[in-house]
C-alpha cells in the first residue's frame, strides 16, 4: 500500500507548485511585454527620424538645384515701370530668397519660358517653395506652392 501512496503522490503536482510556476511564468511574460513595448517605440523614433532625413535630403536636393540654375534675368514690377533684380534676399518681406532660374523644362511645349521665378518663404507651416508659370507677372498671378519641411522656425 505504500508503493501505491508514493505513485499516487508522484503522478501529480502540488498546487503550491503549479502557483510558483504560474508566478515564473508570468515575471517572465512582464518582461518580454516591457521589451517589446521598447522595441516598439525605439522602432516607431527610428521611422520618424528617417522620414524628416528624408525630407531634408528633398529639400536641399531641390534647392542646391534652383541655386544651381539662377540667371541674371531682372523681372517687372508687378505694379509700374520698375525692375526687381535677378536675386533678393534678406528677412524683409515674404521671401527669405528670391530669383530667377534657368532649366524649366516644357516637355508638353506649353507656352512658355523655361527660365522661372522661385521664392522660398518661412511661415507657422515651415518652408515653402513658390514658383511662378511667368516671369514679368501681374498681382493676379498666383505661385504654385511646395511644402518642403515642416517644423522651421527660421532660415
Amino acid at each position: 500500500m505504500n508503493a501505491r501512496l508514493l505513485l499516487a503522490r508522484e503522478r501529480g503536482f502540488t498546487l503550491l507548485e503549479l502557483l510558483v510556476a504560474i508566478a515564473i511564468f508570468a515575471v517572465i511574460g512582464a518582461m518580454a511585454l516591457t521589451g517589446y513595448v521598447q522595441l516598439q517605440k525605439q522602432s516607431e523614433y527610428s521611422q520618424q527620424r528617417l522620414e524628416r532625413v528624408r525630407e531634408v535630403q528633398r529639400t536641399v536636393q531641390i534647392l542646391t538645384q534652383d541655386l544651381e540654375q539662377i540667371e541674371p534675368r531682372p523681372i517687372r514690377q508687378p505694379i509700374g515701370d520698375g525692375r526687381l533684380p535677378a536675386l533678393m534676399a534678406g528677412t524683409t518681406g515674404n521671401y527669405r530668397v528670391q530669383f530667377t532660374r534657368a532649366g524649366w523644362s516644357n516637355t508638353a511645349g506649353l507656352p512658355r519660358p523655361t527660365l522661372q521665378r522661385v521664392g522660398y518663404r518661412v511661415d507657422q507651416d515651415g518652408l515653402w517653395r513658390d514658383a511662378w508659370p511667368v516671369l514679368d507677372g501681374t498681382l493676379s498671378v498666383e505661385p504654385s506652392k511646395q511644402k518642403l519641411l515642416t517644423n522651421v522656425r527660421s532660415v
